[in-house]
């Protein structure tokens, strides 16, 4: 799985192994699998340990390597450009919170509004909801 965008980790796979995998593959699994710290493997048992810790620590590192090949694919440009920066805007929010502002195309509905449905809306619905209050 290669690709042509500049964050795709598989082509930085043998600069992450050259770093990575020395220490886990050998300093990692001798400490797991060898009773001492200084000498090597001498048991076949020791021996397959080793080596079958080796194998499951190249697999683990394919499947981060694919882990992050996958999430750096999906990143949008959102993820990437920093707009504030980029525009010299910072992201403003409305300040309107109680919807005062005579504005045709408000980004808050307007409070009187809300009211007015609640107040119909209990009117209309108001013994229902007693009643589903009461069935509790």
């Amino acid at each position: 799985m290669s690709s042509f965008w500049a964050q795709n980790p598989f082509n930085k796979k043998d600069s992450y192994a050259q770093h990575a995998l020395p220490q886990l593959l050998f300093r990692q699994c001798h400490l797991n699998c060898v009773d001492s710290d200084v000498f090597g493997a001498e048991k076949p048992s020791e021996v397959a340990c080793i080596q079958n810790c080796q194998e499951k620590t190249y697999k683990a590192f394919d499947l981060y390597l694919e882990v992050q090949a996958r999430q750096e694919a999906t990143k949008s440009q959102r993820d990437e450009v920093n707009w504030p920066a980029y525009s010299g805007m910072e992201a403003e929010h409305g300040h309107d919170t109680q919807s005062v502002l005579n504005i045709k195309q408000g980004v808050h509905v307007k409070t009187e509004g809300v009211i007015d449905f609640d107040h119909l809306n209990h009117k209309v619905n108001g013994a229902l909801a007693a009643k589903a209050r009461g069935a509790q």
